[in-house]
Parts: structure tokens; sequence; C-alpha cells
């Protein structure tokens, strides 16, 4: 597949993604990777995830343009990859903007071939396209809480 680029963005990021999942029932709420193609039926819906933007260890300085990506996402119909899309639909406490008009959308979503070295969590404004602001190279669900960057000519982690 085609490499995603990153979205424009005013200058450097500091500080740290994460994705952190609420869970609103006991048990597991996602069928494992490679479970059968059935699968899809029998999952229960994710109560979704607080994305958040915390002090990295170089201080967080310059975090600008995080608080796009910042706040409550929950799981759509749509899948991405054999795994639920996230879409954003409210703000964190600390900033970012909640979905609505005049906002823009904003998706969590697995994407990338098996031997893809763009599989892995991203986040954008539409699932799979080419502009995307952050993403963190795993396999399977959950996204991970750690090992977000800003994808460009040289990475930017976060």
């Amino acid at each position: 597949g085609r490499a995603p680029r990153p979205a424009a963005r005013p200058g450097p990021r500091r500080g740290r993604c994460v994705a952190d999942a609420r869970r609103a029932a006991v048990g597991s709420a996602m069928a494992p990777p490679g479970a059968d193609s059935g699968a899809r039926s029998k999952r229960q819906r994710h109560p979704g995830f607080l994305v958040t933007a915390v002090q990295g260890e170089d201080g967080y300085e310059d975090a600008t343009g995080l608080e796009l990506i910042c706040g409550q996402y929950v799981q759509c119909i749509r899948e991405s990859g054999g795994q639920p899309v996230f879409e954003k639909t409210a703000a964190t406490p600390r900033g970012g903007a909640a979905q609505g008009e005049g906002s823009r959308p904003m998706f969590l979503f697995y994407g990338g071939e098996e031997t893809d070295v763009a599989r892995g969590w991203w986040f954008a404004e539409d699932v799979g396209g080419d502009e995307v602001y952050c993403f963190a190279r795993a396999v399977g669900f959950p996204p991970p809480v750690s090992g977000w960057r800003i994808p460009g000519d040289e990475e930017v982690p976060l």
C-alpha cells in the first residue's frame, strides 16, 4: 500500500499521546485478533477511548496541534483492517475540539497490510486517508498506549 503522509500542522510537537480504554462492561470487549470471520457478529461494542496528551520526559513545550486528536472516541459501525473504527465525539477537559458543526472529523483506525510498514493505528480525518496526524505501529486490538509518532520525513516520537 501507499504510505500515508502527515497532515499539515504547525511547528514541532513534544509530549506523549495516550489512548486509554475505558470499559463500560466487565470482560473482553473485542474478539482476539485472528478470530474467525464470524467473530464480527459476536463482538460486543467497545465503549471507546479517551485520548489525552501527557507531559513527556523532555517537557511539554510546543505540543501544538495535539489538541486536534485529544478527546473521547466511540466505536463506529465501520471497520478497517478487521478492527473497529473509532470517531471523536467530545473534547477533553483540558482542551481539544468536540465533533460538531464547523469542526473536522477525527478517526482512530487500524490500517495497513500484514507485511506493510504502515500497519498499525492511525489518527486521521478520513479512515485510510493520505493525511494522518499520528500513528503507532502495532498489530491487532487494542491500540497501544505508547509508541505514538508524528509521521514525516523524520518521524517525531510523542
